[in-house]
């Protein structure tokens, strides 16, 4: 049976040591991206997880076992369910929103805000906002990754997209939404706490669903692009 890849995506690139990303389409016109990390014990977490070619499959199985399937928002699980069919096995961590999705087709998941702390990961979960998002840093490379929290979109194309990423200023700039300031933070002294715990992370490169992975130095560029649009904020 022919299976049925609604949106493209291009060939695995690897970015550092046991780190690679999947660059996809997507409806929105904004792209976005699966990251996957090969942990110290050799199996493999997923993070926003993409539906992928059995090609690209066979690519991802002879990295490891895929033991860990990260639903990193409330807004980014259009394929977990598929890719957890792909890999029964592994454990999926979830925010609350996406929770009875996994129950109702009988998943066993655990809530996002639980991902254990260890050599190769450092999470922060933000807290008063409704994306409820996690912030994952890959310790080893330093890498921190993101969701909806950050984008970097430098080359935007279709007028519809062009003028959604004008309005809530993430056209050709690095950092946060307008709408994650009008619509998406509930509680901003919850949400503020949560962020000054994500700069006092140690990192230098910054992995963004939507848009270029931002590398060198990205901890100063990624405060001044927060405070661009949370004025108030500071660290």
């Amino acid at each position: 049976m022919t299976q049925t890849i609604e949106f493209n995506y291009k060939e695995p690139r690897r970015i550092t040591d046991n780190l690679w990303v999947i660059d996809g389409d997507f409806s929105h016109g904004m792209g976005r991206r699966m990251t996957v990390i090969k942990m110290a014990n050799e199996n493999l977490l997923v993070h926003n997880a993409i539906k992928l070619r059995p090609d690209s499959l066979t690519w991802l199985n002879t990295l490891g076992q895929v033991a860990t399937i990260m639903i990193p928002n409330a807004f980014h699980a259009v394929d977990a369910l598929w890719f957890s069919e792909q890999y029964p096995e592994a454990t999926i961590y979830a925010p609350k929103k996406k929770q009875q999705m996994l129950s109702d087709a009988e998943r066993t998941h655990k809530p996002l805000e639980e991902f254990p702390q260890s050599a190769d990961f450092e999470s922060i979960y933000i807290e008063g906002t409704v994306a409820q998002e996690i912030a994952l840093l890959h310790k080893p490379s330093r890498s921190l990754i993101l969701t909806d929290m950050a984008f970097n979109l430098m080359h935007i194309d279709g007028f519809m997209t062009k003028l959604f990423a004008s309005l809530f200023n993430i056209n050709g700039r690095f950092g946060p939404s307008r709408l994650m300031k009008w619509a998406f933070v509930k509680d901003k002294q919850r949400f503020y706490h949560s962020i000054r715990a994500v700069f006092d992370l140690d990192f230098d490169r910054v992995i963004v669903n939507h848009g270029d992975i931002f590398e060198n130095d990205a901890k100063a560029a990624y405060l001044k692009g927060f405070k661009e649009i949370f004025k108030d904020f500071d660290v």
